[in-house]
C-alpha cells in the first residue's frame, strides 16, 4: 500500500530521532490513522466558534499545563514522540469537547492558546499539514478522455489538433507515452 509523505512523515516523528525506528505496514497503518485523527481534531478546532459558558476550572488548568508541556518536550532534545503524546491527549479532550459542544468550558484565553498549541505544533514544528484527498479516478477519467480526443485528431489527420492536446498535457505535468498497446501517461 502506498502512503502519503506526511503519513510516513507522522510515522517517523513518533520515534525519537537517536532511536531505532521499525517500518512495518502494521505500524504504517496505524501511523494513518494517528495522523488522521490529528488532521481531525484541528479542522474541528479551526472551526469553532468560541463563545465561554459554564467555565470548568479543571478544564482550564489541564489544558493550559498540557500546552506548557508541549513545549518542555521540544525543549528537551527535541522529543517529538513525547510531543505527540501530549498534542494526542490535547486532541482527546478536542473530541470530547465537540461530541459534547461544550468548548465554552474553557476560557476565551485557553482556547486561543489550545489552538495556537495545536496549529503551532502540529503544522509549524512537525512540518504535517492536511493533506487534500484527490480523487484519482476522475483525474484518471479526464486524462483518458483527453487521450482518446488526441487519438481521434490522430485518426483524422488532424495532427496540429493531436500536438496541441499533447503540449498542454506536458505544461500540466502529465507525460503521455505512445506505444504499440496505445496511449498511457504518467504524473510528473
Amino acid at each position: 500500500k502506498a502512503y502519503s509523505p506526511m503519513v510516513v512523515r507522522f510515522f517517523m516523528m513518533q520515534a525519537h530521532y537517536r532511536s531505532v525506528l521499525d517500518f512495518s505496514s502494521d505500524a504504517l497503518n496505524a501511523a494513518e490513522k494517528g495522523y488522521q485523527r490529528l488532521m481531525n481534531a484541528i479542522k474541528v478546532l479551526n472551526n469553532v466558534l468560541h463563545v465561554e459558558k459554564n467555565l470548568n476550572e479543571s478544564h482550564n488548568t489541564a489544558i493550559n499545563y498540557k500546552c506548557s508541556m508541549c513545549y518542555a518536550h521540544m525543549n528537551d532534545d527535541f522529543n517529538t514522540p513525547r510531543t505527540l503524546s501530549v498534542l494526542f491527549e490535547l486532541v482527546n479532550y478536542i473530541n470530547q469537547f465537540s461530541n459534547l459542544d461544550s468548548f465554552g468550558n474553557l476560557t476565551t484565553e485557553t482556547f486561543y492558546r489550545l489552538k495556537d498549541t495545536m496549529n503551532s505544533f502540529v503544522v509549524l514544528v512537525l512540518g504535517l499539514k492536511v493533506e487534500e484527498a484527490q480523487d484519482s479516478e476522475k483525474l484518471d477519467g479526464v486524462v483518458q478522455l483527453l487521450i482518446s480526443m488526441r487519438n481521434q485528431a490522430k485518426a483524422d489527420k488532424n495532427y496540429d489538433l493531436s500536438d496541441q492536446i499533447r503540449d498542454q498535457l506536458a505544461d500540466l505535468g502529465v507525460k503521455l507515452k505512445d506505444g504499440k498497446e496505445g496511449t498511457t501517461y504518467s504524473l510528473d
